[in-house]
């Protein structure tokens, strides 16, 4: 069941600020309300340091080899995750020089050939 305007505001677009934008419900004068939070606050961490491209299928000759490589790249970026700024410069001076994040390329074998246009 969908749930229907609510009559008691006053101004419609303090309801569809409380519907789509963060929020808390709080007592006020012996009143339960509806009050808006301050937006959105930007966390540092945890975050993941490992910017390396998910392996693309074209690459391998088999599924299992993709599957396998795909794996080792989720435990690698699993193991990049860091929750302080200690962590944070531990990792990079462990991995450095950091290699931008990039598609992975395709060998030209896997590279399926262009038809050519008929005129």
């Amino acid at each position: 069941m969908a749930a229907g305007p609510r009559f008691d505001m006053k101004d419609p677009a303090v309801q569809e600020k409380i519907r789509r934008g963060p929020h808390e419900y709080v007592v006020i004068d012996g009143v339960r309300q509806y009050v808006p939070l301050d937006g959105y606050k930007h966390q540092a961490y945890p975050k993941y340091m490992d910017r390396s491209a998910q392996p693309i299928r074209k690459a391998y000759k088999t599924d299992a080899e993709h599957q396998v490589a795909v794996k080792e790249w989720e435990e690698a970026i699993t193991a990049s995750l860091v929750s302080n700024k200690a962590e944070e410069d531990a990792w990079l001076a462990e991995h450095a020089p950091i290699e931008p994040l990039e598609p992975q390329a395709v060998p030209v074998e896997a590279q399926k050939p262009k038809k050519a246009k008929s005129a």
